[in-house]
């Protein structure tokens, strides 16, 4: 029964056919990834350019995500997921066979990062409220959200190991040009699918307007406020650290391009048993306390890792490393793609993402630079610090995002007796006893 329940998205043929096409385009992405981090890495020797690559990455999608929102409310998005992705395999086949030609210029790279970025900040918020248009059953949602996240991270676990032997035996170039095929999978299965009819929410197109809607509906509903903030100062953070890493694979555990895929590749692993854990979740129930929790585990593992110079021990830590991002990601999207009203759901997910990158993009300078001058080490100690008391003020608005978020649940026709015997159960006897 539990085994049946976690795969229970499946069912819909629509996100049975998406998620092979999910599954061949991440993988290609973080071979791309580990390559792209090492070859900047390789050519500067300096963790500052690799923060700087993520800054100008993170950057443009900060600078594009709001209008993909607006452009999900009111376009098909299947056909602008074709667009993203036809845009994104040209810029990966061009960026390869560059490579693979000698052209390793830095400024080259980051100008091709500019476009990529922009993209991404297209593409990202569109394929997770895609989601949405996939299920055939509401009730598989949550289920559907953290499947997305088990197939991402079956690729992080095949991915870096795959970066990590074709990087010392072919180069780099050869990743990029695996990646630029990969976008094709998507593409494929998007023309493969039965698409329903989009039904378009706004009559008369003005951006600022909607826009403001987006950002007034996000910042003014508690429950939607609080977790996009928490998770942003995250990314300001804990998410940015793994600028670090290139670093201390090489300077702390005395490795190279192989060390970085492998022990990502470890993170890897903990992140599937994460997103397999959230696939068994009937619904968002007690995700609020779930995002806290991983928050905790993430916290603790890199700081533990800041201790560690061996590679067996980088391997078991990145494992919890890996769990934790996971946890907190597919928790927080489960929260907001429940807690949003449909017709503004593009609009709120564009936003989330774009306070995230903007949070990420000036971690990255950060880290980048203290990574540089005081070493990984050092750096994760301070950020994996930091990021726990950031935890611990989030925990003081648990209940809060419950009490809101009570009516949201009901109207969605959650089970009541699910209600009482999950963390709204004082809730709701409270209410009761003003009622009476």
């Amino acid at each position: 029964m539990r085994l049946k329940l976690i795969f229970s998205a499946l069912s819909s043929p629509n996100y049975r056919l998406f998620t092979i096409g999910q599954f061949i385009s991440n993988t290609g992405y973080l071979i791309e990834t580990i390559a792209l981090n090492w070859l900047v890495y390789r050519l500067t020797n300096s963790g500052m350019y690799v923060g700087i690559l993520l800054f100008i990455n993170q950057g443009t999608i900060f600078l594009s995500s709001p209008f993909s929102g607006i452009l999900a409310d009111r376009f098909a998005r299947y056909k602008l997921l074709i667009i993203t992705n036809i845009v994104a395999a040209t810029v990966s086949l061009f960026l390869g066979f560059a490579v693979m030609m000698k052209f390793e210029n830095l400024l080259f790279i980051f100008v091709t990062q500019i476009i990529v970025g922009l993209v991404r900040g297209i593409d990202n918020p569109i394929r997770n409220t895609f989601v949405n248009d996939l299920i055939e059953k509401p009730e598989h949602l949550v289920n559907a959200i953290s499947l997305n996240s088990s197939i991402f991270n079956v690729a992080k676990i095949i991915g870096p190991a795959i970066a990590a032997l074709l990087i010392p035996w072919a180069g780099e170039g050869i990743c990029f040009v695996l990646n630029g095929i990969s976008f094709i999978s998507i593409i494929a299965v998007l023309k493969m699918m039965k698409h329903k009819e989009h039904i378009c929410t706004i009559k008369k197109p003005n951006i600022i307007r909607e826009l403001q809607e987006g950002f007034r509906y996000s910042f003014s509903y508690s429950p939607v406020r609080c977790i996009i903030i928490f998770v942003s100062f995250i990314g300001l953070f804990s998410f940015s650290l793994n600028v670090a890493l290139p670093v201390y694979a090489k300077q702390i555990l005395n490795g190279g391009a192989d060390t970085f895929g492998f022990i990502t590749t470890y993170s890897g692993f903990g992140a599937l048993l994460a997103a397999l854990y959230m696939a068994g979740k009937r619904n968002a129930l007690g995700l609020d306390i779930t995002i806290f929790v991983a928050a905790l585990i993430y916290s603790f593992a890199y700081l533990s890792l800041s201790f560690f110079s061996n590679f067996a021990a980088a391997a078991v830590i990145m494992f919890f490393v890996g769990f934790g991002q996971v946890l907190i990601f597919a928790s927080a999207s489960s929260m907001l793609q429940t807690l949003t009203s449909q017709e503004k759901l593009g609009r709120v997910i564009g936003i989330y993402f774009m306070v995230f990158m903007a949070c990420t993009t000036a971690g990255s300078l950060l880290v980048g630079k203290l990574t540089d001058s005081i070493g990984p080490s050092a750096t994760m100690k301070i950020i994996a610090s930091l990021t726990l008391l950031i935890a611990l003020v989030y925990s003081f608005q648990i209940k809060k995002i419950r009490q809101k978020s009570l009516k949201r649940f009901i109207a969605l026709g959650v089970n009541r007796k699910d209600l009482r015997n999950n963390v709204f159960g004082n809730i709701i006897e409270k209410l009761r006893k003003v009622q009476v």
